[in-house]
């Protein structure tokens, strides 16, 4: 005990004024029950009404007279008796945040859709077609080149093709009143 301190006490140290008690005084002396911080009992069993600790609040402040003036607490007491649940902040913020957490739910399972598909393969179509136009009208000029040399030979064309070549012609003629109708409202 290289430590000693004369004079200083170790180990468990009695009070004097307890020390003359005897054993059993001394435990009830030193384990006092505190109160709870907020006031209230270690139970769950406050399932009253709302509002009613907002009334109790107030009785109490009014009892204290907390500076509260005579007509905020006028107001106070009519704004309870019209809604009672005017000071409930946090129930009123939890109903809140459960209704912006459906509708976040249904946005996630509607807006699965997508947006620019429609477009795309619209514009990827109207290429298609004006690919097979330049093609066809390519073809047209090198028959047109050959001349004479096949035209003693028969030509043989099918129903589809046919079909095809009505169906171009159209188109055709809808893009050239298209053309005409934007250079007729271009100013």
């Amino acid at each position: 005990m290289a430590n000693y301190v004369p004079g200083k006490k170790y180990g468990l140290i009695i009070p004097k004024a307890a020390a003359s008690k005897p054993a059993a005084g001394l435990s009830e002396t030193r384990i006092k029950k505190k109160p709870s911080i907020f006031n209230q009992s270690d139970s769950d069993s406050d399932k009253s009404d709302g509002d009613d600790w907002v009334k109790k609040s107030l009785k109490s402040k009014a009892a204290k007279s907390s500076g509260l003036k005579k007509q905020t607490k006028i107001v106070m007491a009519q704004a309870l008796e019209e809604d009672p649940t005017v000071f409930q902040y946090d129930e009123v913020y939890d109903k809140m945040e459960q209704s912006k957490e459906v509708e976040k739910e249904k946005k996630k399972e509607v807006d699965r859709k997508p947006k620019y598909i429609k477009q795309l393969l619209k514009s990827a179509e109207i290429r298609n077609k004006e690919n097979e136009r330049r093609i066809e009208r390519q073809v047209q000029k090198e028959r047109e080149a050959e001349g004479e040399m096949y035209a003693d030979k028969e030509s043989f064309v099918t129903g589809a093709y046919r079909a095809k070549m009505e169906e171009m012609a159209k188109e055709q003629e809808e893009e050239e009143r298209k053309a005409r109708i934007e250079a007729a409202l271009d100013v």
